[in-house]
């Protein structure tokens, strides 16, 4: 059988993005300039999930004389979880990360989280997110805070923020879990981090700081997007039992 061969790259970040409007140059090359620092090999994967503005465009021009930069396009919007797992399967470094490109949590987390995970003491690192505090964000603090406590009763563990968008993986690891995630939307990211637990992953949860991003415009509807998350929560749960037996084997 032939040696497969290796990756050029150490670890590879996947930016999700879907009309992210005209800040993101400046953010794509906040994350390049901080990933250049770190003693490491890197790919950064920019999947556009159909957006309608310029994000393509600006996507595309960024990646323009960088080696190490590949942007995706999908033709119909597949969603958040779908996103993330598109980049991670095209992936075949030892680690596979995702951060949100808004860089609330910023990319200077990143050099540590993937030199530790490169060492192979763990298997995934995820941020827990710390916030700023601040008067116009309380309603969506309360509410991602109930949300948590939520996730933690119903379905049995103990992580502090299942839903942070700021997440490391070994990609061996990624890979045994990878066959049972079925969320295609924003509630992957809780799923990832469920089955990681029923296989008994080694997970890492670190603080890292939430600044919010004044000039982004939010794509989170509160009542809506709480009740999908629900009827997803409730949708696993079911699921859970079958899981159990499953990663046991």
């Amino acid at each position: 059988m032939n040696a497969q061969p290796t990756s050029p790259y150490q670890f590879t970040l996947v930016l999700p993005l879907y009309n992210e409007g005209g800040g993101l140059a400046i953010q794509l090359g906040y994350i390049y300039r901080t990933l250049c620092n770190g003693a490491f090999r890197f790919q950064m994967i920019l999947i556009d999930d159909c957006s309608t503005d310029e994000t393509t465009h600006i996507a595309h021009a960024f990646a323009q004389g960088k080696d190490s930069v590949f942007v995706v396009r999908h033709e119909r919007n597949q969603g958040r979880g779908a996103t993330v797992m598109d980049g991670f399967m095209r992936a075949t470094s030892d680690v596979v990360g995702f951060m949100d490109v808004d860089c609330e949590v910023s990319p200077v987390y990143l050099l540590e989280f993937v030199s530790d995970l490169l060492e192979g003491t763990t298997d995934i690192i995820t941020g827990h997110r710390i916030y700023k505090f601040s008067v116009s964000r309380m309603p969506r603090t309360i509410a991602s805070i109930g949300y948590r406590m939520i996730v933690r009763a119903l379905l049995d563990i103990k992580f502090k923020d299942t839903e942070t968008g700021y997440k490391l993986f070994r990609r061996t690891s990624f890979l045994r879990i990878a066959p049972y995630l079925k969320e295609k939307g924003w509630f992957w990211d809780t799923e990832v981090m469920a089955i990681a637990n029923l296989a008994k992953l080694r997970v890492e949860e670190r603080p890292v700081l939430f600044i919010r991003n004044v000039a982004k415009r939010s794509s989170v509807h509160l009542v809506s997007d709480t009740l999908t998350y629900f009827k997803s929560l409730m949708r696993f749960r079911v699921r859970r039992k079958s899981l159990v037996k499953e990663l046991a084997l």
